[in-house]
């Protein structure tokens, strides 16, 4: 018995083995080395192929542990790329999230020896239609930089729309933001203020750069007759909260001056949002370096009672995760937070004494089926 148990595991081993090596074959060390492994390369391939990951993305696994490893994979990728995979949570990931711009994953990039991009693939696929996108990303021409030399040849509309839409698929609205600075004042007045514009303009905002911010409020009136009435407010209030959060939590790099006119405006556009209205006095206390008035804004005990148990869990882990504010300030904050809930859960038991005896009847479903309907 032992003797085949031994077999057994002799056969797995080997099956195991060969179904690595029939796999992708990953480059150990860094992006670097594996660029210089490409540019040593005389008769191998040129090309790298870089698979940026994370630890908690489920596409990312099922490419790791379904389409890489088989040898259909291999046969493919070993050919034509020098090929590595790094974790862009992680050592020198972190850094090259930020260079090539990664905002979804997995993101796959194809790189020259030299680490220039050539093109990328976003998400996972069967293998044989994945390699077909890969084929794809091998063309210059196909690429983000590919696609912007055209239109700054042509200054054609279509092909800025093909711009601005690969940067759409890849989450690069940065990059869309970019362009919109640079070439929306050359554009004709028609093309300035067609809706398929707006839909990639507002991609694009951003108070990192408030140029365009202040262009759409002084033609507010043009392009409310393109996004209808409200909606541009309503564009630029959920742009105005969006970078505010991140500001707070350290992602966005903005200016004094940008900020408060971002609160300005936010102020003019509030929605009635207990908490934006938190948040936008925490960032106008941020950028003066006032943490004493930051913690003022999040410690206002009224907000235990107006905002809802999910709203002051999203204000908590804003909070929190501040640099610069006073451990002590946090740590009354989620004092009051904890002594609130205890409070309100010693009320709720005290209810429930009294009703505890009560029958419950049984809830019918009619209404859910009309509320459907309707």
């Amino acid at each position: 018995m032992k003797k085949i148990f031994t077999i057994m595991l002799g056969m797995l081993l080997a099956l195991t083995t060969f179904a690595q090596s029939g796999g992708v074959k990953w480059e150990e060390g860094t992006l670097q080395q594996a660029l210089d492994k490409a540019k040593s390369n005389k008769k191998g391939p040129k090309m790298v192929f870089l698979d940026c990951y994370t630890t908690w993305c489920g596409p990312c696994k099922h490419m790791a542990n379904v389409v890489f490893p088989t040898k259909e994979a291999g046969d493919y990728f070993n050919k034509n790329f020098v090929n590595i995979k790094i974790d862009m949570e992680k050592g020198e990931g972190v850094d090259l999230k930020t260079k090539y711009g990664i905002t979804a994953f997995p993101t796959f990039l194809v790189l020259d020896e030299n680490g220039k991009e050539i093109g990328r693939v976003l998400g996972s696929d069967k293998l044989e239609n994945f390699i077909v996108s890969v084929e794809k990303a091998k063309d210059p021409a196909n690429s983000v930089m590919g696609l912007l030399e055209k239109y700054k040849q042509s200054k054609d509309i279509k092909d800025a729309y093909a711009y601005l839409e690969k940067l759409d698929k890849f989450y690069m609205f940065d990059k869309m933001g970019e362009f919109f600075k640079t070439y929306y004042k050359e554009m004709n007045q028609h093309d300035k203020y067609a809706k398929k514009t707006w839909s990639y303009l507002q991609k694009g905002l951003t108070i990192k750069d408030y140029t365009m911010i202040e262009n759409i409020l002084s033609n507010k009136t043009t392009f409310e007759r393109i996004a209808g009435k409200g909606a541009v407010d309503a564009v630029l209030y959920q742009i105005l909260m969006k970078d505010l959060k991140a500001y707070l939590g350290g992602r966005l790099d903005v200016s004094k001056e940008d900020i408060e006119k971002t609160c300005i405006l936010a102020w003019v556009l509030l929605d009635g949002s207990k908490t934006d209205n938190v948040l936008i006095k925490a960032a106008r206390a941020y950028s003066n370096n006032d943490m004493q008035g930051v913690a003022d804004a999040f410690n206002d005990q009224s907000l235990f009672y107006l905002c809802s148990s999910m709203e002051m869990a999203q204000l908590q882990r804003i909070f929190l995760n501040m640099k610069d504010v006073p451990e002590g300030e946090k740590a009354r904050f989620v004092k009051s937070q904890k002594d609130f809930l205890e409070n309100q859960a010693k009320q709720n038991s005290q209810n429930w004494e009294q009703y505890k005896e009560v029958e419950i009847p049984e809830k019918k479903t009619g209404g859910m089926r009309a509320a459907i309907m309707m």
